[in-house]
Parts: C-alpha cells; sequence; structure tokens
C-alpha cells in the first residue's frame, strides 16, 4: 500500500481522474476508497476535492472516516473547525485523537467550537465500561486542548466546567476529596490528570481552592495538584500590580 500510494502522490494532479473515478465508485473495495482519500489529501485541488472528501466523513467504515478527516485536513478545508469537532464526537477513538490533535492548530476556537467542547466533557460518563474508558480518554484529550487553546474571554468558563468535570467522575458517595485519597480507577486517573495539569495553566482563585486542599491530602495525586498549584499562584502574583504600578 506505502509503496502504490507514495508513487501515486509522487505523481501528483494528472493522479487526480483516476482517484475520482474510484471515489465516485459505489461499488469499490473500502481499502481503494481509503489508498485514493490518502492520496486525494496531498494532491487534490481544495476547491474542487473537498465536497468528493466530505461525503465519505460520515461513512459507515471508520478507517474510510479516518482517512477522509485526514484528507480535509491536508486539504485546508475552509470549514475545517466544525468538521474537526463533528469529529470527536465519533464512535471510532482513532478519529477522535486525530480531530481533537488537529484543533490544535486552529487558533482560536469560534465560540461555537468551545461550547461543542465543554458540552462534550461535562456529559454524563456512559455506564458501559468500554464506552467509559472512550469517554474518560477523549474528555482528557479535550481538557488538555482547552489547556492551550483558551481564550482569555473563555477561561472562567473553561475552568467552571473542568472542575464539573472532577466533580462527575468521583463518585458522590465518597465525598470528593475522599475520593482523591481512596484513588480513581484508570479511566477516572486519565480524566483527574488532565484536568489537575490544566487548572495549572489556566485556574484561578477557584482552582486554586481546591488544588489547596488536594495537595493536603495523602493520594496520587497530592504531587500533581502541588505543582499545578504553585503554578496558579505564582500567575496571580504576576498578574497583581505592584504599589508603585497602582500610583502610577
Amino acid at each position: 500500500r506505502q509503496d502504490a500510494t507514495q508513487a501515486l502522490i509522487a505523481i501528483g494532479s494528472p493522479a487526480r481522474p483516476m482517484l475520482i473515478t474510484i471515489l465516485n465508485d459505489p461499488k469499490q473495495d473500502w481499502f481503494m476508497i481509503r489508498n485514493a482519500l490518502l492520496v486525494l489529501g496531498h494532491v487534490g485541488i481544495q476547491e474542487e476535492d473537498i465536497g468528493r472528501v466530505r461525503k465519505f466523513l460520515r461513512h459507515t467504515n471508520p478507517k474510510i472516516r479516518g482517512e477522509a478527516l485526514e484528507a480535509a485536513i491536508n486539504l485546508q478545508a475552509r470549514d475545517i473547525e466544525p468538521i474537526l469537532v463533528r469529529a470527536i464526537r465519533d464512535q471510532d477513538a482513532k478519529v477522535r485523537r486525530r480531530a481533537v490533535s488537529s484543533l490544535r492548530q486552529v487558533s482560536p476556537l469560534s465560540r461555537e467550537s468551545m461550547a461543542a467542547l465543554l458540552e462534550i466533557i461535562t456529559s454524563p460518563v456512559p455506564e458501559d465500561p468500554g464506552e467509559a474508558v472512550a469517554h474518560n480518554r477523549t474528555t482528557a484529550q479535550i481538557i488538555r486542548l482547552l489547556g492551550v487553546q483558551g481564550e482569555s474571554r473563555d477561561l472562567k468558563q473553561i475552568e467552571d466546567s473542568i472542575l464539573a468535570v472532577i466533580h462527575q467522575v468521583s463518585p458522590d458517595k465518597k465525598g470528593f476529596f475522599n475520593f482523591f485519597s481512596s484513588g480513581p480507577d484508570q479511566g477516572q486517573k486519565v480524566v483527574l490528570d488532565a484536568a489537575i495539569e490544566t487548572l495549572g495553566k489556566i485556574g484561578g482563585p477557584h482552582s486554586e481552592e481546591y488544588l489547596q486542599q488536594l495537595a493536603a491530602k495523602e493520594s496520587p495525586h497530592a504531587e500533581l495538584a502541588r505543582t499545578a498549584l504553585s503554578r496558579v499562584r505564582q500567575r496571580a502574583e504576576e498578574n497583581t500590580p505592584t504599589d508603585q504600578s497602582i500610583e502610577k
């Protein structure tokens, strides 16, 4: 596969007619469609070929959806941001990971995208164990993304949503900080690691309160919480005006 696709990529735009023929054939084997999308993402013409790619973003085969997403990214689709946000809800973990990773290149995120991401991370954790693991991993990826993509106008909303996620993954019957002391399961740990680190990057006084209490506990997250708490306090000090600046 690699040799054949690389050869077609090397041919460039003259390979397009053959690729288009493959993509227009409803009886074509799935792997041929996948390979055609891969090559088209490198040799395609943005305005003409992005429409061809778009129809495969909702294909039943996740490998085709993933390659279509990759092609849309490579062709620099004008509406790539909403395409990526929709892909984060994909049933396939690889598609979701690629979408989150690519959103790091989109800055700043629109308010619509930000709202959609916050809705995803604060949605209830599925009861099915397998679905819960997938949900937690995606949530953790998005939280880390928000730590680098959040605009100043959105930081309070992001902070509140992340704190809500922390409460959501901790069983009420244990109590919030008792839960940390007893130790979360692996799926919850992935979310909590991302949440604590991100609060260290963007959190304010509300985060400081939680991190301070968590840092004082004997738990697997205590050291991480202390590091995050230090970053929150350092940022607060840097943003506090000095006496001289106030006089000026």
